[in-house]
């Protein structure tokens, strides 16, 4: 099924390519890409809107599994730790756009970009040992990476266009930054079921089960 819906994928972009190059007025202009600017923020876009959702989905999800059952802190305390990133998101947000005109697109982004591969990739040093505090940083780090993309890149696609061309320019962009959502949330849900179902097996793969007297209910016993 998997391998019929990627040929089917396959079909069905070449023949609207096919077709949006020969339209009097094509959903995306494929001529636009020619703008160097263009092209790259369309291909940030894809990136930043896979790091976007995964950040969004999968960080919600375990990050308060990790405060409430390694660190020991409470359901309210393990939401709460959701704050920084979406604080740090909405502060590059607006600092992004207020900065553009002091400094050049390639600028904010690439300075953004980094903390938000710093973020990630303090996030996964996280440890039973881990502070509360540090999980706190990194979640800010990431947010503030995350943040910029939204104003910036929404201003480099329409940059050197007309007032004719620019609804498209920034209706393609949106599309490319949800297509890479897309990915991003299939990829990394392949990784974490794979993962998960690997090391489980691994911790079970004696008797098949949890240790007897073992409550599985209490996430600081998982």
């Amino acid at each position: 099924m998997i391998v019929g819906l990627f040929l089917a994928f396959a079909v069905f972009i070449v023949g609207f390519i096919f077709i949006e190059r020969r339209a009097e007025e094509p959903i995306i202009t494929f001529g636009m890409f020619k703008n160097r600017l263009y092209s790259t923020s369309n291909i940030m876009a894809i990136f930043s809107g896979a790091a976007f959702i995964t950040a969004s989905v999968y960080i919600p999800i375990y990050i308060p599994i990790y405060i409430q059952g390694v660190l020991g802190g409470s359901a309210t305390n393990s939401g709460l730790v959701l704050l920084p990133m979406m604080l740090g998101s909405v502060i590059t947000a607006a600092g992004g756009g207020f900065l553009l005109s002091k400094f050049n697109y390639r600028t904010i982004m690439i300075s953004t970009l980094v903390l938000l591969v710093v973020g990630i990739a303090l996030l996964t040093t996280l440890t039973p040992e881990s502070s509360r505090f540090m999980v706190t940083i990194f979640m800010f780090l990431v947010g503030l990476g995350i943040g910029s993309s939204f104003s910036v890149l929404s201003n480099a696609a329409i940059h050197g266009f007309t007032a004719r061309q620019r609804g498209s320019a920034s209706s393609t962009l949106s599309f490319t930054r949800e297509l890479g959502m897309t990915l991003g949330i299939t990829v990394f849900g392949i990784i974490q079921s794979h993962v998960f179902a690997n090391k489980l097996a691994s911790m079970f793969s004696s008797g098949g089960a949890a240790p007897i007297g073992v409550n599985l209910s209490d996430p600081s016993t998982i």
